[in-house]
């Protein structure tokens, strides 16, 4: 784009984009979105809690805003978007019907198989690490 015989110019125009992942892509594409804040564009793998972690704040920041907009709506701040009500319907359907006490029981007991689970991989790391060095001193006798 330019004046003709002047200097050439460029313009870029915005393009909406939608990246949609698979559930195992999910964190090859959020270490990518790190990436971008960062000046050497390098992002560490996080381990499986960090990741619980930033999620749990996620989605408490998302919910949040959420409360925000629904309070703003029952007090007639915001104009209701029935489209908003469809969907907070749709979620809030989809949530089993559970005592508070079930739900803690349940959600302690998925907490306590995804640490044993880290302890047996980590325990498996070192037995397979002492059995290396175990090799190498056989081997070298």
């Amino acid at each position: 784009m330019g004046v003709p015989g002047r200097t050439p110019g460029t313009m870029f125009a915005p393009i909406p984009v939608e990246v949609i992942s698979y559930l195992p892509e999910i964190v090859g594409t959020n270490a990518t979105q790190k990436s971008k804040y960062n000046r050497q564009r390098l992002v560490e793998p996080t381990t499986d809690l960090h990741q619980i972690s930033e999620a749990t704040q996620n989605m408490e920041a998302t919910l949040d805003i959420l409360i925000a907009y629904v309070d703003d709506v029952l007090s007639g701040k915001v104009q209701a978007d029935n489209y908003i009500g469809r969907e907070l319907t749709r979620m809030v359907n989809q949530v089993p019907k559970m005592s508070a006490h079930d739900f803690e029981e349940m959600l302690n007991t998925n907490m306590k198989d995804l640490l044993m689970v880290i302890y047996l991989s980590q325990l498996t790391k070192v037995n397979v690490s002492l059995n290396e060095k175990l090799t190498m001193l056989v081997a070298t006798q």
